[in-house]
């Protein structure tokens, strides 16, 4: 179980307290084993926090990021691909447009269709014609 920082500090400090793992575990309200990993990773490093790990590098810095932002809302009919290209021109970053979607639905913008007039067909038209020449002449009392 991956613990957050509170809870491994918390943790540390009852251990630096004098008291058991088993302890530790019962008070944070875990098992003792997910308090045996935080607590050797103290002893080693001398710090309560995660180690940074190793992962593939993102292709986009935070600023780029923002920049994609800005494009998609200046314009809200642009596609994933055009604002992809617009990058591409501007910043030489080149990104797939799957990846310019995540970059978007994290900022809580994500693809929307166009709300569109429902089509009236000729028979709608004639109807709609026939009822405003039936009513033209009925005053308020009608």
């Amino acid at each position: 179980m991956v613990l957050n920082p509170c809870d491994t500090a918390r943790i540390i400090a009852l251990i630096q307290d004098g008291r058991s793992q088993c302890y530790a575990a019962h008070v944070v309200g875990v098992s003792r084993c997910s308090v045996q990993r935080p607590v050797q990773r103290f002893r080693e490093t001398g710090v309560y926090t995660r180690r940074v790990r190793s992962g593939r590098q993102r292709c986009t810095t935070p600023r780029e990021d923002h920049l994609l932002t800005l494009t998609m809302l200046r314009n809200r009919d642009t596609t994933a691909v055009s604002v992809r290209n617009e990058l591409h021109e501007v910043r030489g970053v080149a990104v797939s447009e799957r990846t310019v979607r995540r970059r978007l639905q994290k900022q809580g913008l994500s693809a929307r269709r166009p709300a569109h007039d429902p089509l009236l067909t000729r028979e709608h038209r004639v109807a709609r014609l026939r009822f405003a020449r039936e009513y033209q002449n009925w005053g308020i009392e009608e």
